[in-house]
């Protein structure tokens, strides 16, 4: 099992792809935002109305099976950290809006 980190910034420009699901084993991940604001995550549209909010300091931890693609959002230039385990084929996103 590897363990992979990476750091993210995300502002109101996007949503940005923060994880490619690809094929093969499901991914844990554990996101920590690093933020002095929240950030909002969801799929390729999320936005402040409907996506999931994670406050500045807060951590989320939620799976992903293979295929399954997350992406982040926020009102202004903002951090967060991902800490991902079985990582399998699936990969970072390079946090560019789609």
């Amino acid at each position: 099992m590897s363990i992979v980190s990476k750091l993210f910034t995300v502002d109101e420009n996007g949503p940005y792809l923060v994880i490619k699901g690809g094929g093969g084993n499901d991914m844990k991940t554990i996101l920590i935002t690093a933020a002095s604001d929240t950030i909002y995550f969801g799929g390729s549209d999320v936005d402040a109305t409907d996506g999931f909010p994670v406050p500045a300091g807060a951590t989320m931890s939620l799976e992903l099976s293979s295929g399954d693609d997350l992406y982040a959002h926020s009102a202004a230039e903002e951090t967060f950290n991902i800490l991902a385990t079985r990582s399998g084929d699936n990969q970072f996103g390079e946090g560019v809006a789609p």
